[in-house]
């Protein structure tokens, strides 16, 4: 790729986060979208602390892993080491290498799974046509750029990562009247004509913005094996109408379908927790899709103008409602006290974003996960009832309420950053604070995670007396067998049998006869010993069948077991 084409595209790229911006709803609001998911972010920044080690220079990860940032040798034959002082590098940032015209030959070693932008343009090896097979340009198992790409193309077996913007093309018309002020100039030109893809089952990470703007993709092959797909990896495939994501599948970030407005069917991984923040923004044709029971967060506008969204039905008073999960909500619709929908699981991250009109919440029990700044911004939210099953609370969750107090249940395992207790305070310059709530109470149970969330914010925590506790199930076990009687015996007398084995029972059992079916008539001449379960058959005359008799057997629970019923259907045997 030229310096020319280079410079277009990211410029092109500024332009269209511009736009972006601009489409934003409403609701995001402009002086708080840094609260938010944006595009502005959406590049893999390298995070923790900057390092050298000879010749390369690093950041660590919160993992405490390398990502080479830059580096200052002058090698022709480019080896990367797979540590660096002992830490284990992962990722190429984005133009690590760039520019080093001296670097003839290059070793990427295995550990790699990120690969930025551009991150070896320019240098002697890229610029070497003699590297490039049919328009692609691979280094090892690492498939770095392809170019002029047109009908289908089969990734190379072997190859482990497609690196960042490898597909993405954009060229421009030439013109020498163009100006770089013009904004004409950046709508003028075309992009790739890949029409299908297919990746085999050696490629377990697919970088960021790989196939953006790749508009007369079709077909799209991802093979088992994949594990991660990155930010915008298909945004603006508007040909794209069909995608299945194998199950091997575990991570897809953030925008990956971002306009994809011809996108009907997406299958996802059965396994995956996650549907990040914009995953779906603008799929106008997606009306339906089958959300894996795995998934405990829904990220922010993950949705948004998808058919799902934009179809009435699916909102019920001003919330949208997904199968289990709570998708968004219309500040303008929602106020007063609003109370969950019984069955749902999951609150999406900012689902309830700036809903100034709630004054109050009641969070069933059937809730679990309450994900990112739920109810963020819910400036007269006074009240919140958390259902005794909720799990998670991520951070931001209750940021900015009205709230003065929260009652936590024992069941909550994780609270994130700010969930409570957290306002922020407007300055002279527009700008906001974060500052603590003044006597804010968490309301919990000791040892739990509201103990330790009020203890390490310096919140005032009110201990609550627990509930006693039940020593354990009740392990009421039963047998039945088939017990047989003789015909003759039956005349002369009654017969008792003992067809029921109770074992392990916690507290008084009975056990009652159930009257139902064909054998209503023998009921009338059996007795059952409620303690035992033996059953008494009067005397008289049977046919010379198996009748079948069902018995419910109750262990009685007390303050140390809970009770327990089982129904068994035990067979008399006339013969």
């Amino acid at each position: 790729m030229s310096t020319l084409k280079k410079s277009i595209s990211i410029v092109l790229a500024i332009l269209m986060l511009i736009s972006v911006f601009t489409a934003v709803p409403l609701t995001a609001g402009a002086a708080e979208t840094h609260k938010r998911h944006t595009k502005a972010n959406t590049e893999k920044k390298p995070t923790g602390d900057y390092f050298t080690s000879g010749d390369y220079e690093y950041y660590l990860t919160d993992d405490g892993e390398a990502q080479i940032s830059g580096y200052n040798g002058s090698d022709a034959d480019l080896v990367i080491p797979d540590t660096l002082d002992g830490h284990k590098v992962v990722g190429i940032y984005s133009g690590a290498f760039e520019e080093h015209e001296a670097i003839k030959n290059i070793q990427i070693p295995d550990s790699i799974t990120y690969i930025g932008s551009y991150a070896f343009y320019d240098t002697g090896f890229y610029n070497n046509e003699a590297n490039w097979e049919n328009g692609v340009l691979y280094i090892g198992k690492f498939l770095i750029k392809a170019d002029n790409m047109k009908g289908t193309y089969t990734v190379k077996n072997g190859t482990t990562v497609i690196a960042n913007d490898a597909f993405y093309e954009w060229h421009p018309v030439e013109n020498e009247d163009y100006n770089y002020e013009d904004d004409d100039y950046y709508e003028d030109g075309t992009y790739s004509e890949l029409e299908g893809i297919v990746i085999p089952s050696s490629v377990t990470h697919i970088g960021s913005y790989v196939f953006e703007y790749c508009d007369k993709l079709k077909n799209v092959t991802l093979s088992n094996g994949l594990k991660y797909i990155g930010e915008d990896a298909f945004d603006n495939c508007t040909a794209l109408k069909s995608i299945s994501i194998p199950n091997s599948v575990t991570t897809l970030e953030g925008w990956v379908f971002e306009n994809c407005k011809s996108l009907e069917n997406v299958t996802l991984p059965s396994g995956i927790s996650t549907i990040s923040y914009g995953l779906f923004y603008n799929c106008s044709s997606l009306n339906s899709i089958n959300i894996p029971s795995s998934v405990k967060e829904i990220g922010d506008d993950a949705f948004y103008g998808t058919g799902i969204y934009n179809n009435p039905s699916n909102w019920t008073n001003g919330v949208l409602y997904y199968g289990k999960y709570v998708i968004a909500a219309d500040p303008d619709v929602v106020t007063g006290s609003y109370t969950i929908k019984s069955g749902t699981e999951v609150i999406g991250e900012y689902a309830f974003w700036r809903c100034e009109k709630i004054t109050g919440v009641k969070i069933p029990d059937s809730v679990k996960y309450i994900n990112y700044s739920a109810f963020y911004r819910c400036l007269n939210l006074a009240s919140v009832t958390i259902g005794k099953n909720v799990k998670e609370i991520k951070e931001d969750a209750f940021y900015r309420t009205a709230l003065k107090s929260v009652t936590i249940p024992a069941n909550v395992t994780t609270i994130g950053e700010r969930a409570f207790g957290y306002y922020a305070q407007e300055t002279s310059d527009d700008d906001y604070i974060t500052t603590k709530i003044v006597d804010f109470t968490i309301n919990g149970y000791a040892g739990t995670a509201a103990e330790k969330y009020a203890s390490a914010n310096g919140f005032k925590f009110v201990k609550l007396t627990p509930p006693k506790k039940v020593k354990q199930a009740n392990t009421l076990k039963v047998s039945a067998k088939t017990k047989a009687v003789k015909a003759k015996k039956l005349k002369k007398k009654k017969q008792t049998v003992k067809p029921l084995t109770i074992k392990n029972a916690k507290g008084a059992v009975t056990v009652t006869k159930v009257k139902k079916g064909s054998t209503a008539k023998i009921f009338k001449k059996i007795t059952v010993n409620k303690k035992t379960g033996a059953i008494t058959i009067k005397k008289g005359k049977y046919a010379k069948k198996t009748y079948k008799i069902k018995l419910k057997i109750t262990a009685n629970g007390n303050s140390d077991y809970n009770s327990k019923t089982l129904t068994k259907v035990v067979k008399i045997k006339v013969k």
